[in-house]
């Protein structure tokens, strides 16, 4: 069975219940992991994501409905489907066991079939709250993502550059900054129409996105056909050589419309945040003023050109 959901933790202090359990779990297809008790139980699903528990209601020192509490105050990015299994009978401890957080409850001797039926309601239930825990990641990218390019929206840079300045000064780190803008990218939408202008752009930003480290540094949409990158803890010495890669990478770029093929270039400012430096770290706005300033710089020198600076 190739489910995720396919793995139960069964708490059970009575060795031979726990090995009855076991074969008959993995004689219907699953994984088991045994555990005496419930702090055995809570370690366990500390280092091994397990869907299912099956535990008993009467364990020394951490019963059943302690056990249920606990999973439930867990910080984990899963559900865990809670089963109790006893061989007391009566209402009581059938509500107690859904107060404590319970799924479901099973009677001693546990019979196959409903066993069976039972995990099948488990999975139905994980299954629908995997799809639901997707969506809500969907949403939650599409929230932060820029729909043309899949690079980062300007809310979520502004949101990260915040973050990131707190933390490079907390540890006296550098932070570099790169504005970057395609040169004369309206006469590219005027000439070969928008639908080559998005192309453009797509490549433009997976381009930049292949030059820069994976899981570190961070590429967004500026807005039009501005970019902006955010290079924590490189230094004034590591960032023109960053931004001159970049710069002589775009050139390499062809594109074809009706009206012929053609290239671009791009221009880039470039502003690194000492570590050391004497002083509170800048306002987010000054180190933007910075940055932008250099880009019309770099603009105004004739394009195609890279002009970096520190503050």
């Amino acid at each position: 069975m190739n489910d995720p959901h396919s793995r139960v933790l069964l708490a059970e202090d009575e060795k031979s219940q726990a090995l009855w359990l076991g074969n008959l779990l993995e004689k219907l297809g699953y994984s088991v992991e045994w555990v005496a008790n419930g702090y055995q139980a809570l370690e366990k699903l500390r280092k091994i994501r397990i869907c299912i528990v099956m535990t008993d209601l009467v364990m020394p020192g951490m019963n059943g409905f302690e056990l249920c509490q606990a999973i439930r105050k867990m910080r984990i990015d899963h559900y865990i489907y809670i089963i109790i299994v006893t061989g007391k009978e009566g209402k009581e401890d059938l509500i107690a066991g859904f107060n404590a957080g319970a799924d479901d409850f099973m009677h001693k001797p546990v019979e196959e079939k409903e066993l069976f039926a039972r995990l099948q309601t488990a999975h139905r239930i994980l299954n629908m709250e995997q799809t639901l825990l997707n969506q809500y990641q969907e949403i939650s990218l599409l929230s932060i993502t820029d729909p043309l390019t899949q690079t980062y929206n300007r809310r979520y840079f502004t949101e990260q550059l915040q973050t990131e300045m707190v933390r490079c000064s907390r540890y006296g780190h550098d932070l570099t900054l790169i504005l970057c803008d395609i040169d004369r990218f309206k006469e590219v939408n005027d000439t070969h129409g928008h639908l080559v202008g998005d192309k453009v752009l797509q490549a433009f930003a997976k381009t930049l996105s292949q030059g820069i480290r994976q899981e570190i540094d961070y590429l967004a949409r500026y807005g039009g056909e501005e970019f902006i990158l955010v290079l924590p803890e490189t230094n004034c010495e590591d960032a023109p050589a960053c931004s001159e890669r970049l710069r002589r990478a775009i050139p390499s770029l062809i594109f074809f419309s009706e009206t012929g093929s053609f290239g671009i270039t791009a221009s880039f400012g470039t502003v690194t945040v000492l570590g050391d430096r004497v002083g509170a770290y800048p306002d987010v706005d000054v180190l933007l003023k910075s940055t932008d300033d250099n880009l019309y710089t770099a603009k105004r020198q004739g394009r195609n050109i890279c002009v970096c600076s520190k503050i």
